[in-house]
């Protein structure tokens, strides 16, 4: 079982939207690797802690993840920004989710 890192802007969201968005890309992460994946970082209780400290909880697991999966809306959010840079600068590979999805349609065509 692969272990992805969910780098999704959070901050005013339901728990229930948030959790179905990533059982989504989990499921389409199986579609085209054919691999399980499971999410490592997300924590309903960040959503009570001050960002800066829900942030380094979350990023502390950056360092067990096989993929970072990066959900729309990304580039409005300091952490995700954050997020990204680390992954990028320690060589974790990154996902698009958008890019999972334009795929799957892709495939739909024929």
């Amino acid at each position: 079982m692969k272990r992805a890192y969910i780098c999704m802007p959070m901050r005013g969201r339901q728990q229930n939207i948030i959790e179905e968005e990533i059982d989504k890309a989990l499921n389409l992460m199986f579609f085209c690797t054919k691999k399980k994946y499971v999410q490592i970082n997300y924590n309903p209780d960040f959503a009570n802690m001050r960002p800066l400290v829900a942030l380094g909880e979350s990023i502390k697991s950056m360092d067990q993840a096989d993929v970072v999966l990066v959900f729309d809306g990304y580039d409005d959010s300091s952490g995700c920004i954050v997020e990204i840079e680390a992954a990028e600068r320690y060589k974790k590979p990154i996902v698009y989710v958008k890019d999972l999805q334009a795929a799957l349609e892709d495939t739909r065509e024929y």
